[in-house]
């Protein structure tokens, strides 16, 4: 996790929600709660040592930056699951987190033809 920490250069892929979403939900992902899941479930979904998650927890605390941010950046670059919308939606809705995984349900990416 170190390298994407380290990479300022990195762009977010949001997968297609717009800025404001895509902030919103790496928000919602951060703020503690006892019962929903949040960034450290998906860190260990995405088989991040504790080790990490304390490097992220570091980055909070002394840069004031979201951790979500990092946890999403590291599965785009080297997680055991692809990073693709379905997947993303997927291990949300595993986490318990329809919330967040609903926000896709309104930015399709790809075009509807006329139903008949």
């Amino acid at each position: 996790v170190m390298s994407v920490i380290l990479d300022r250069n990195w762009e977010d892929d949001s997968l297609g929600l717009p800025t404001e979403k895509w902030e919103k939900l790496l928000l919602l992902l951060c703020v503690p709660s006892r019962t929903q899941s949040d960034w450290r479930m998906l860190a260990s979904k995405l088989d991040l040592t504790s080790v990490d998650v304390s490097l992220l927890e570091s980055v909070r605390e002394n840069y004031r930056e979201l951790p979500a941010r990092y946890v999403f950046r590291y599965w785009q670059r080297h997680g055991p699951i692809p990073y693709t919308r379905p997947e993303v939606q997927r291990v949300l809705t595993e986490l318990e987190r329809l919330d967040l995984a609903g926000m896709f349900d309104d930015y399709c990416t790809f075009s509807i033809g006329p139903l008949s």
